[in-house]
C-alpha cells in the first residue's frame, strides 16, 4: 500500500470556521471553548446489546457495533480538534493492512496522540445527567464497566488522498483501527469480543446525547477502575 500522512496534513480545504465571541466557535454542528478545552456535538444512543467496535460512529459507518451514533462530518470534528490544539500521532507509515486482523491488533503499538475525557449528557424525567463514556462501556472478561481515563486522539489518516475516517465514519474506536480519530488506549484495545454495551448505565435506544471531548494535559493520562 501507499505511504500515507498525518490526518494534519490533509491538503483538502477545512470547514468554515464561526467564531461566536469569549474564545468560543463552531465548526458545522460542532460548539468549541478554547477557554475550556472542549467540543462538543449531538449523538444519539445507538446499541443496547452485542459486541461493540466502536464508540462513534456516523450513520454511514459500523452502526452494528458502535455505541452511539452522530450526523457531524469527521472532517469537521478533526478541524475542531486542531483548533482546540490536539496533536495527533506523527506516525506517517502505513499504519494497518487493508483489513484489520488478529495478528495487526495483537501487535498494534499503543496508541499515540493528545489525551482527551470524553463525556456523554442526556436527560431523564426533566432531568440533566452525565457520566464519562467508560461507565457506558462493560468488559466482558473484567464484568465491570470500562476502567476510567483518557482516550487518545490518534487523529486518523490520509491514504492516497482519501481521509480515512471521514470514508470509514469512523470517530472513536474500543477495538484498535488507525482509521479513527480517537482511540483506546485500555487493556481489551486488540479484542474484538471484549466490549459490550452495559445496558444497566444507559439510557433508552435512540436518546439524545450530548458529547464533550475536552483536551487533558499529557500526565494525566492513566485509565482508573471504576467502583460499580
Amino acid at each position: 500500500m501507499a505511504p500515507v500522512a498525518p490526518a494534519s496534513d490533509a491538503p483538502a480545504p477545512p470547514p468554515p470556521v464561526e467564531e461566536l465571541g469569549n474564545n468560543r466557535y463552531r465548526v458545522g454542528s460542532i460548539q468549541l471553548d478554547k477557554n475550556l478545552g472542549t467540543a462538543s456535538f449531538q449523538a444519539r444512543v445507538n446499541q443496547l446489546e452485542g459486541s461493540l467496535e466502536y464508540l462513534l460512529v456516523t450513520p454511514s459507518g459500523s452502526t452494528h457495533e458502535s455505541l452511539l451514533v452522530t450526523d457531524i462530518s469527521p472532517k469537521q470534528l478533526h478541524v475542531a480538534m486542531l483548533l482546540l490544539g490536539a496533536k495527533p500521532s506523527s506516525q506517517t507509515a502505513d499504519p494497518a493492512p487493508g483489513q484489520l486482523n488478529a495478528e495487526f491488533l495483537k501487535n498494534a503499538p499503543a496508541p499515540q496522540g493528545s489525551p482527551l475525557q470524553f463525556t456523554v449528557s442526556w436527560k431523564e424525567k426533566g432531568r440533566k445527567k452525565s457520566a464519562p463514556v467508560e461507565d457506558w462501556v462493560f468488559h466482558s472478561g473484567t464484568k465491570r464497566s470500562a476502567e476510567r481515563g483518557p482516550w487518545i486522539y490518534t487523529g486518523s489518516y490520509i491514504r492516497e488522498g482519501t481521509f480515512l475516517a471521514e470514508l470509514d465514519g469512523c470517530f472513536a474506536a474500543l477495538v484498535h483501527n488507525p482509521s479513527a480519530l480517537i482511540n483506546n488506549p485500555r487493556k481489551g484495545r486488540d479484542d474484538d469480543s471484549a466490549w459490550e454495551p452495559h445496558r444497566k448505565q444507559m439510557p433508552p435506544l435512540a436518546t439524545p446525547v450530548e458529547i464533550t471531548l475536552r483536551l487533558l494535559p499529557h500526565s494525566d493520562s492513566q485509565p482508573t477502575t471504576p467502583k460499580n
